[in-house]
C-alpha cells in the first residue's frame, strides 16, 4: 500500500508537460481556463508560443520563473523521503527487532531412554516431550536423535554415554515420517539406510537454574533425522549456514534473525571443567563475554562457513623454561609470512595444526601419542603457562588482533592430555580449531549478514543477560556500572538536596496559603454579617419587583440563602 501511494504522488508531482508540434519545433504549453474542453481538444487545436511551462498536478510551474529550481528541489527532496521510507519499511517488515531471543544452557541431566545424565544443549523431542541433552554441530544442518534401538545397530565406543538421549518414535503423538524429504547435508557421517526423516515438535527449554523449573519454547513441525545405527554420535542440533532449526525458529516469528551465539562450556567429560554452556537463538548472552568483539566473515567454502586465519602461537611459561616461544617459527608459505587457515568447528575437541607447529609443540613440551580416542597428545613436561593464540583473519574494529589464551589445565589436563592432536607429515587434511579453542570463546554467527565474531568468554559471569541480535549490528558485552563510594555520595548528596529543598518550598506554600484562606474567610463573614443587619426584619412578602432571591456566599462553615435588592450579586 505504501509503495502504491508512493507511486501515485510521484506521478502527481512529475506528470509531463503537454507537448504540442508546431513545424519541426515542439513546445510547452499552459492552456488557458476555459479555452479547451478536453485534452484531445487542446492537442489538436492551434497554439500560439507562449512562456515554457510545466503543468503539475498542483498547477503550473514557469521555466523561467526563478522559483522553479527550488520547486524541482522540493520535488528531489520528497522523492527522497519516499525512497527511504519504502527502505526502511522493507526493513521493518523483513526483521522485527523486538523479538527477544531463546536461551538454552548445557550442562549434565538425564535424557530420556537411560538414566545415565550426559553433558548437551536442553532439548525435547515430540509429544510428549522426550529429553534430549545435544550436541551443537557448528556444520551440520540437521537436527538428529538416536533411535532407542541405536546401540543395537551401532560400534559406537561408550554408546549407552554417547548418544545424548534416546528417541521413540511410536510414542510421540506428534510424529510424521517424510520418505521424500531431502537433507540439508550435503555430506552425512551416517548412511542413508540409517536415517529415518520426519517431523515432530520439538521444546526448547530455558533453564537459568538447575534447580528452577524449565520453561519451553515450543517449535511446531521441525524436521528430525531419527539415526538407526552407526559409528557416529546422533543427538546434534545443526547450527550450521543452513539450519532447519534456525530457518524453523524465524519462519515461526520466535526470532529477529537467523543468527545464533554459542558458547560450548567446560562442563562436559573430555574438557574436564564444571562450568555450563549456552546457546541464544536470535541475540547473545551480553553477559557471557568481554569486549573487544572482533569480526569476520563468512567462508562458503568451509561447511560451518567459520574460516579464520592463524598468525602464531605462543608457548609462555613464566615460572618454567618457556618463555614466549613461538610454534609459527618453522612455518612459512614462502613470501615470509607465517599463517595458516583454520575452521572452527565443534566436531572435534583438540585442534589439529600443521604438521611444523606440531612438531614445535612436541618438542616443546615433550608430547608424545596418548591412547586417547581422539587423538590427543599427551604432555609429559611440566607446564603451568599459557598457550596463546592470535587471529589475523577479518575486519579489525581494534589497535590488536585477536589472542586467545589457554590456560595450563586446558594445555596439560590432570593426566597430561593437551588440546593438539597428532598429525602425520603427508596429512592433507583441514586444519581446525577444535571445542577445546571454544572453551575459552564466545562466537556469534549472523547468517542474515554473512558476518561471525569472536570475543573472550567471560566463565565466571554473573549474569545471564540475553539481548536481541538484529542484522548490521555487532554485539555487545554488558559492562556493571563502576559505582565508587564517592559517586553514590554524591549521588545521595543531591537527591537528599532536592528532595528536601522541595518538601521545604511545599511547606512554606502551604503555610502561605492557609493564612491567605483564613484572611478571605474572615473578610467574606464580616461581609455576610453586614448585609444581615443591613436587611434585618425583610420578609419573604416584603420583597417586590425588582428583587430576586439568590444564594449567598460560601463559607467552610454555613451554606444558605440571603436576600439582596436590585440586582442579584454573588
Amino acid at each position: 500500500m505504501a509503495i502504491y501511494f508512493s507511486l501515485i504522488l510521484i506521478l502527481r508531482l512529475s506528470r509531463p508537460a503537454l507537448l504540442t508540434i508546431s513545424g519541426q519545433s515542439s513546445h510547452l504549453i499552459e492552456p488557458l481556463d476555459g479555452q479547451f474542453s478536453s485534452d484531445a481538444e487542446m492537442l489538436m487545436s492551434p497554439s500560439k508560443k507562449s512562456e515554457p511551462s510545466m503543468i503539475l498536478g498542483f498547477g503550473a510551474w514557469n521555466l523561467l520563473d526563478p522559483s522553479f529550481g527550488a520547486n524541482i528541489l522540493i520535488l528531489a527532496v520528497i522523492m527522497s523521503l519516499v525512497a527511504i521510507f519504502l527502505i526502511l519499511s522493507g526493513s521493518a517488515l523483513a526483521f522485527n527487532c523486538s523479538i527477544k531471543p531463546i536461551y538454552i544452557d548445557a550442562h549434565y541431566r538425564e535424557v530420556h531412554g537411560t538414566e545415565i545424565f550426559e553433558y548437551g544443549n536442553f532439548i525435547g523431542v515430540g509429544t510428549p516431550s522426550q529429553n534430549q541433552s545435544s550436541w551443537a554441530s557448528l556444520s551440520r544442518n540437521e537436527t538428529s536423535v538416536a533411535d532407542i534401538n541405536f546401540c543395537q545397530h551401532s560400534n559406537l565406543t561408550d554408546c549407552a554415554i554417547s548418544t545424548n538421549g534416546f528417541y521413540e518414535m511410536n510414542r510421540s503423538s506428534s510424529w510424521t515420517k517424510d520418505k521424500t524429504y531431502r537433507s540439508q547435508d550435503l555430506q552425512s557421517p551416517f548412511a542413508s539406510s540409517d536415517i529415518v526423516h520426519g517431523f515432530d515438535g520439538l521444546d526448547l527449554f530455558t533453564h537459568f537454574f538447575q534447580t528452577s523449573p524449565a520453561k519451553s519454547t515450543r517449535i511446531t513441525d521441525m524436521p528430525i533425522e531419527v539415526i538407526l545405527g552407526g559409528s557416529a554420535e546422533p543427538g546434534i542440533v545443526g547450527l550450521g549456514p543452513n539450519s532447519t532449526l534456525l530457518t524453523r525458529i524465524f519462519d515461526m516469528g520466535l526470532s529477529a534473525s537467523h543468527a545464533y551465539s554459542f558458547y560450548v562450556g567446560t562442563g562436559f567429560k573430555r574438557a574436564t571443567g564444571d562450568i555450563n554452556g549456552s546457546i541464544t537463538f536470535g541475540g547473545f548472552d551480553s553477559g557471557r563475554f568481554i569486549e573487544p568483539v572482533h569480526n569476520f566473515t563468512l567462508n562458503h567454502s568451509l561447511a560451518s562457513g567459520l574460516g579464520v586465519t592463524v598468525s602464531d602461537i605462543i608457548l609462555d611459561d613464566p615460572s618454567g623454561s618457556i618463555h614466549n616461544l613461538s610454534l609459527l617459527g618453522d612455518l612459512s608459505d614462502g613470501m615470509g609470512e607465517m599463517s595458516f587457515d583454520a575452521e572452527i568447528t565443534t566436531d572435534q575437541y583438540p585442534m589439529s595444526l600443521p604438521y611444523e607447529v606440531t612438531q614445535a609443540f612436541i618438542n616443546a613440551l615433550g608430547a608424545v601419542p596418548s591412547d586417547n580416542i581422539d587423538g590427543s597428545l599427551r604432555v609429559t613436561k611440566p607446564f603451568n603457562g599459557t598457550m596463546n593464540i592470535t587471529l589475523s583473519h577479518g575486519f579489525r574494529n581494534m589497535t590488536r588482533p585477536l589472542t586467545i589464551s589457554l590456560p595450563s589445565q586446558v594445555v596439560s589436563n590432570i593426566s597430561g592430555i593437551s588440546p593438539i592432536a597428532q598429525r602425520q607429515k603427508d596429512d592433507k587434511s583441514s586444519f581446525v580449531l577444535g571445542a577445546s579453542y571454544l572453551s575459552e570463546v564466545y562466537l556469534m554467527v549472523n547468517y542474515d549478514d554473512d558476518t561471525f565474531h569472536l570475543a573472550q568468554v567471560d566463565q565466571e559471569a554473573p549474569y545471564i543477560i540475553p539481548k536481541t541480535w538484529c542484522p548490521h549490528t555487532v554485539p555487545k558485552a554488558y559492562v556493571l556500572p563502576n559505582h565508587t563510594f564517592a559517586t553514590r555520595g554524591l549521588i545521595g548528596a543531591v537527591l537528599g538536596g532536592v528532595i528536601g529543598g522541595t518538601a521545604l518550598l511545599t511547606l512554606i506554600a502551604m503555610i502561605f496559603i492557609t493564612r491567605r484562606r483564613v484572611k478571605q474567610y474572615r473578610a467574606r463573614t464580616n461581609s455576610i454579617n453586614k448585609g444581615k443587619s443591613k436587611f434585618k426584619g425583610v420578609s419573604f412578602d416584603m420583597i417586590e419587583d425588582g428583587e430576586s432571591l439568590v444564594d449567598s456566599p460560601q463559607s467552610p462553615s454555613k451554606r444558605g440563602w440571603m436576600y439582596t435588592l436590585g440586582r442579584s450579586q454573588r
